[in-house]
């Protein structure tokens, strides 16, 4: 189908405009364009794009909609919107809907490498990992020498639990790029590494190549520390990861104390007061949240639970507090942005319509459980212990596990990992101890506020007695228990994307247990901070 040249020039016009920031003047330009030749697919990406320059997300994806039904006969434009509008649907928290827009029948057939890569990646951040290794499966027959694709097939293979052949790809992504430095970080976490069978060797060489950016020395001191820990080589070992810590903190724009405001902010919000009000929503059943600090067993507990063939984990979304915070914006009326005040969003939280937030988010969640035919969906973001107030206010029939782990072993593990996104204060010892005990802190104010709210599990409880304490967990969840959730490690048919990709597909261990004891030295200002807390 021949396009018009003045369609052409109407959309080149329309891409300088939107690159000069003026959004309205691109998207008058994209629509008299498409007034003319509406079979113009560059037209259509382009005119969602100026929506999404301004925050309209839900206009982008009206427009996306449109295009797939004006060109509903061209199937290279179908695949290409596809995935544009999944990646919308995902920014907002429409993950079913993103799941099911993507044809990944079609998509294999059209075979072009870089969609059905676009695809795999939207479908890992969809939890689906099955799904997203049969779109990598499909790209890599057509190019497997793209070292992304390779890398990410390699994470969507450990998450599967299939960690050999994960450990080869990253192998694979070295092999061909030998400064795609997560790969080395990746690689080193998916078994524990030996004296005969280890990358200490060529990790070392590594740390001492001045060459190579701040974040390539992140991942390699991680790495390495890593190692050397396996290796019981304890002092090497927090001196490489204590290495790393420091660049990673210095690369990072953060406050410890704004953290600190808002977990005050959000306990004197969230008080007695609003806490008593009489809750008129009904929402909340089979939601089930799992929440504390990071590295405390939370994917274990949504390992265990998620064994049964009943319950669909949503991994970790930021769903919650997404909706909690527009809900704020919207009261204060304005717009929300990243570099929004999010303490005095929390204060204003105070005031939104809890029922309306609990539908809205109630109607997100459970579409993911009944696209996979069960009743009951996990929610295992671990920051939502911020928000146990307003999901009681909100979601009042949600079950809620708060695990809670030994203060200097959370500390210590929360320390020793690489997080992909959030976490900031875990990059120094004093800052996270701070936020530790603001954490404790709070959690203390919601057993005081609202007792019997929520459940809680120590992790070494678990992990001593697996079958008590798991019987008890199904007991306040209203499960039906099933034996062979002990197994969960056998479970092929889900995956998980954590740093405790490969933990959990092992039986339940103890080595764990103490960790923290190697490095009495090192941790002893961590120690004296968290002493603080056998004070109040």
């Amino acid at each position: 189908m021949s396009i018009n040249p003045q369609v052409y020039a109407l959309f080149f016009r329309a891409q300088n405009s939107l690159s000069q920031a003026r959004a309205d003047e691109a998207r008058q330009l994209l629509i008299r364009a498409l007034s003319i030749s509406s079979g113009f697919p560059p037209a259509w990406h382009l005119l969602a794009d100026t929506y999404s320059a301004q925050g309209r997300n839900p206009e982008a994806i009206k427009t996306l909609k449109r295009a797939l039904k004006t060109l509903a006969k061209d199937q290279a434009a179908q695949s290409a919107l596809q995935i544009h509008l999944a990646s919308l649907l995902l920014k907002e928290d429409e993950v079913a809907e993103a799941v099911s827009t993507i044809d990944l029948p079609s998509l294999q057939r059209f075979s072009n490498w870089r969609l059905l890569s676009r695809a795999g990646y939207l479908l890992m951040l969809c939890e689906e990992h099955q799904l997203a290794l049969s779109a990598y499966k499909s790209a890599r027959a057509i190019n497997d020498q793209d070292p992304e694709l390779l890398f990410n097939s390699a994470v969507a293979h450990g998450a599967m639990g299939d960690l050999k052949t994960a450990e080869k790809m990253h192998d694979q992504v070295i092999a061909i790029s030998t400064r795609h430095y997560p790969a080395y970080k990746l690689r080193s976490d998916l078994k524990k590494q030996t004296p005969d069978n280890n990358h200490i060797e060529e990790l070392t060489r590594l740390t001492l190549d001045t060459s190579i950016p701040d974040e390539a020395k992140v991942h390699n001191f991680y790495a390495l520390a890593k190692e050397l820990e396996d290796l019981r080589e304890y002092g090497p070992s927090f001196a490489r990861l204590a290495q790393g810590a420091a660049i990673k903190r210095k690369s990072l724009n953060y406050d410890v104390n704004r953290d600190l405001e808002l977990l005050q902010a959000v306990a004197d919000t969230y008080n007695n007061s609003l806490l008593s009000r009489e809750i008129s929503s009904s929402k909340g059943e089979g939601i089930i949240f799992v929440l504390g600090m990071p590295r405390t067993g939370s994917t274990l507990i949504d390992r265990i639970l998620s064994s049964t063939n009943k319950i669909t984990s949503a991994g970790e979304p930021n769903t919650f507090a997404r909706l909690l915070y527009t809900s704020s914006a919207d009261k204060l009326e304005i717009d929300l942005q990243n570099g929004s005040d999010l303490t005095e969003l929390l204060k204003a939280s105070a005031n939104i319509n809890f029922a309306s937030l609990g539908e809205e988010y109630e109607r997100k969640l459970l579409a993911r459980a009944h696209t996979k035919g069960t009743k009951y969906i996990i929610d295992k973001n671990p920051a939502n212990f911020l928000y146990i107030g307003a999901i009681h206010l909100a979601l009042p029939k949600a079950k809620i596990i708060h695990i809670a782990r030994d203060p200097m072993d959370t500390c210590y593990a929360i320390y020793k990992a690489l997080f992909k996104d959030g976490h900031p204060y875990s990059y120094d010892l004093a800052e996270l101890g701070n936020y530790y005990c603001g954490y404790r802190q709070l959690m203390r104010h919601w057993s005081k506020e609202i007792p019997n709210t929520f459940y809680e599990i120590q992790y070494e409880d678990l992990i001593e007695n697996p079958k008590q304490e798991c019987l008890a967990l199904f007991e306040y969840c209203e499960l039906e228990w099933q034996d062979s959730c002990l197994e969960f490690y056998r479970n092929k048919a889900s995956g998980t994307a954590t740093a405790s990709t490969a933990q959990v597909r092992n039986p339940i261990y103890k080595s764990s247990l103490g960790k923290w004891k190697n490095y009495q030295e090192q941790l002893k200002p961590l120690r004296q901070i968290l002493e603080k807390l056998d004070e109040q």
